[in-house]
């Protein structure tokens, strides 16, 4: 996400925010398609603490004109930003967009390999200025195997209870733009079943709701970080979404934009400590080295004492 809404103070924001992903053991930053373009401040953090960047060109979750003027925009863009950013070692990863190829797809559009700027524009760019740096056209990519195979306003606390999928409110401050009838207003609805799921019931306050949620998401978080490194090597990598909001929302960012840590916060800082035990479904202990380096021991353990 954005450090934050208003770009003048993205800079004062980056050290704060980056020593989030130090604190809690992480190892890669996505700078997604939906972001701006961050300064060398940012990148020379990275640099110097370790921390891996994927970084997105800046286009996401839309169909963007395949026509002469956009394309040379686009490579004027691209070739800037390559330039700009290739002496960081903490660059790792090129992404051509985020979600554009999947957007294809629910507008019931052709095959995404016919997108020329993330097929052969930005390609041909990194091969021009950067050519050892890795590219991926698309996050998620879209294959042409897989295309074939068909798989793809302020609120006070009174109004904001009882919840509603339909409460302008919850809408206004949630992730979705463009009112309870959008694409993602489900969401709301959504954490109240997770709660439900996880509970048996839906808490009748908005405090037990909070908390409830928290819980909900720091389980979940905490869940899928212990199955894939279970799963290592056949899995070695988990970029969860995501760490900090760039402006007052109701989001799934693990920390608000003023730096409040939420219950996932914690978890995943336990959870990606650099040794610990963890049990898995099948009975068996897995000893493993976060980050996903180093080797890890599976097997049966026996555990002394009462």
């Amino acid at each position: 996400m954005p450090m934050d809404v208003f770009h003048s103070r993205d800079a004062s924001r980056y050290e704060t925010a980056l020593q989030l992903f130090c604190e809690t053991g992480c190892n890669m930053i996505h700078c997604w398609g939906g972001n701006v373009y961050e300064d060398h401040a940012f990148y020379d953090f990275c640099d110097q603490h370790g921390l891996m960047v994927w970084q997105d060109f800046a286009m996401a979750c839309a169909v963007y004109p395949q026509t002469p003027e956009f394309f040379e925009a686009m490579r004027l863009e691209a070739s800037s930003v390559v330039k700009k950013l290739r002496n960081h070692a903490s660059l790792v990863l090129c992404c051509g967009d985020n979600e554009c190829d999947e957007a294809s797809q629910w507008y019931s559009l052709p095959d995404p390999s016919v997108n020329g700027i993330t097929r052969k524009l930005l390609p041909d760019v990194i091969q021009q200025y950067d050519p050892h740096r890795a590219y991926l056209p698309s996050s998620p990519y879209l294959s042409p195997e897989a295309i074939q195979a068909g798989n793809m306003n302020m609120a006070s606390e009174r109004q904001l209870w009882p919840f509603d999928s339909s409460n302008e409110q919850w809408i206004a401050h949630a992730t979705e733009d463009s009112g309870s009838q959008g694409p993602n207003a489900t969401r709301i609805q959504l954490m109240a079943n997770q709660i439900k799921e996880l509970f048996g019931a839906i808490p009748d306050s908005l405090e037990d709701f909070i908390l409830a949620s928290q819980i909900s998401q720091a389980e979940a978080k905490k869940f899928f970080i212990e199955m894939t490194l279970l799963k290592k090597w056949r899995k070695t990598g988990i970029l969860w979404w995501n760490m900090i909001d760039g402006w007052p929302q109701f989001s799934d960012a693990v920390v608000d934009y003023y730096y409040g840590t939420k219950l996932a916060f914690h978890y995943i800082r336990r959870v990606q400590q650099p040794e610990r035990l963890q049990r898995s479904c099948n009975g068996h202990l897995s000893h493993l080295g976060c980050g996903f380096e180093g080797n890890s021991h599976g097997g049966p353990f026996s555990c002394g004492g009462q």
